[in-house]
């Protein structure tokens, strides 16, 4: 039985009544089913179609449509037909563009599967143009929810739009996509092809003058270029986006531009100068409401915190950046906010919970896909030198040699091969030692690489050799820590380790 068969059974109404409901009945199936009856309600109204509250009670007893809770379940064989019908009357994009417009006027442009809702509806109104933004949106929740096959179709789509509307290889729209693209592929570790896609736009994006792309753009190189070890370079490309932005009045990209300067100076050792930038940009997103950033630089802060001293303070800025991580549902911060509970077990040697918290942090990584299960890993190593066990870290970290260039982590290889050379003291094998150790030292002047956790290493080799059996290898353990410190502005540290050598002695 078609629909017309279907809906005259139901109902014994006027041809008025009768022409309405099945306007009403084409504009849920534009909906899709099931239909939330609320939603329904609504876009009727945007489209001039009266609804009445008597339409439910009559479709459902007609068995024209199946209530479930607050919403409505339409069979296929009914959705076809009111699909055909309302395409031979020229009613079908209509439908869309009215649904398209409800979602518009009833939520948030970033409320939770909308963006999605409101492109797949203007596509199939025709509306290419109107479903570029919203295809955007959706691609960065299914970046956020770390569904990067997702975000990749998203992207696809935009392109196919643009086909359609005519848009050339140089539109700075497909320049915008190939950056949202390079964003996704560097989040997945891929850093070369990133580099390549970045610098494939960035000459676009400058040239057409659009400040907030361009500072997008060279935001992303600038990470791109920190990770590869090219600091100074990076400082360069942050502070290029931090003028894009301010010419744009992007406070969203002028914030995380500042947040990316201070990560540079935290990995420095410029501890004041970088609290300075985080502050600063904690500010914005607070009042903007951004949970994820709020959670992120949270715990940066934290970090700061632990490295000064004040335990406490740090365990409160972890606490309030879980909570933040909770609200935005985003799991990769979760993992971070437990790798920094690990780093402040760590500081106070306990070293059996801080195993527990990278442990499940590397659990949450790894169900996403992401390449900082590698990092989470590399803290468990930590976790075991300090422990004295090993033979437990050295397959870790030997892994790390290969797992961390292919994924983009070269610059922290000097901690990888100060782990492994940590290792041999520990193990007694001074021949394997003496390569690591020149391997590592080489590596910290390629990069001029300065870490906290490569100070922290040198001394807890320090402890394992006796000054008298191997004074070289003390020596040069003392001289590696007091280095360290003296590159993170840790000159009071690196003093006093050094004085101490000297009373031993």
């Amino acid at each position: 039985m078609n629909f017309i068969s279907r809906l005259a059974a139901t109902i014994d109404a006027d041809e008025q009544s009768t022409q309405q409901m099945q306007l009403g009945l084409e504009v849920a199936a534009a909906l899709g089913s099931p239909v939330e009856i609320s939603e329904w309600r609504a876009v009727c109204e945007v489209a001039g179609v009266p609804w009445s509250e008597t339409w439910t009670t009559r479709f459902t007893e007609g068995q024209l449509l199946r209530r479930d809770g607050e919403c409505l379940v339409l069979d296929d064989e009914l959705l076809d037909d009111l699909e055909q019908i309302a395409r031979r009357q020229g009613r079908w994009e209509a439908h869309h563009a009215a649904c398209a417009q409800m979602l518009f006027e009833r939520y948030s442009a970033r409320h939770a599967g909308v963006a999605r809702r409101r492109a797949d509806h203007l596509e199939r109104a025709g509306k290419y143009e109107e479903a570029l933004e919203p295809l955007l949106l959706a691609e960065e929740e299914a970046f956020l929810d770390g569904d990067a096959d997702e975000a990749h179709r998203l992207l696809d789509r935009r392109e196919r739009l643009l086909d359609h509307l005519g848009a050339d290889a140089r539109d700075p729209r497909r320049a915008q996509n190939t950056r949202r693209r390079a964003e996704l592929v560097y989040n997945n570790g891929d850093v070369e092809r990133a580099q390549r896609l970045i610098e494939e736009c960035r000459e676009i994006l400058i040239q057409t003058e659009w400040p907030s792309e361009h500072g997008s753009a060279a935001q992303l190189y600038g990470r791109i270029l920190r990770d590869t070890g090219r600091q100074d370079e990076a400082r360069q490309c942050f502070e290029e986006a931090m003028t894009s932005f301010g010419a744009s009045g992007d406070d969203r990209g002028l914030a995380t531009s500042r947040a990316s300067l201070a990560y540079l100076e935290l990995a420095a050792g410029h501890h004041d100068s970088a609290k300075g930038y985080f502050t600063k940009a904690l500010q914005t997103f607070r009042r903007l409401g951004d949970d994820f950033m709020i959670s992120s630089i949270l715990l940066l802060l934290a970090t700061i915190w632990r490295s000064s001293g004040d335990i406490e303070q740090a365990k409160e800025t972890v606490a309030e950046a879980l909570e933040a991580s909770r609200r935005s549902s985003h799991k990769p911060v979760q993992a971070s906010a437990l790798i920094t509970l690990g780093e402040i077990a760590r500081s106070e040697d306990k070293f059996d919970a801080a195993k527990q918290h990278y442990a499940r942090a590397a659990a949450i990584l790894e169900a996403a896909e992401l390449r900082t299960v590698h990092i989470a890993r590399y803290n468990i190593s930590l976790v075991e030198i300090g422990a004295g066990h090993f033979s437990e870290a050295r397959p870790i970290l030997a892994e790390l040699l290969e797992r961390y260039p292919a994924v983009g982590f070269d610059a922290r290889l000097p901690l990888v091969y100060a782990g492994l050379m940590t290792c041999a003291i520990g193990e007694g094998d001074w021949s394997g030692f003496e390569k690591l150790h020149a391997k590592t030292l080489e590596m910290v002047d390629e990069t001029d690489a300065a870490h906290a956790d490569l100070a922290w290493m040198a001394q807890r080799a320090l402890e394992l050799v006796d000054a008298r059996e191997r004074p070289e290898a003390h020596q040069q353990m003392v001289d590696f820590a007091c280095e360290q410190l003296e590159r993170l502005d840790r000159d009071d540290e690196a003093n006093e380790l050094r004085d101490r050598q000297v009373t031993s002695v």
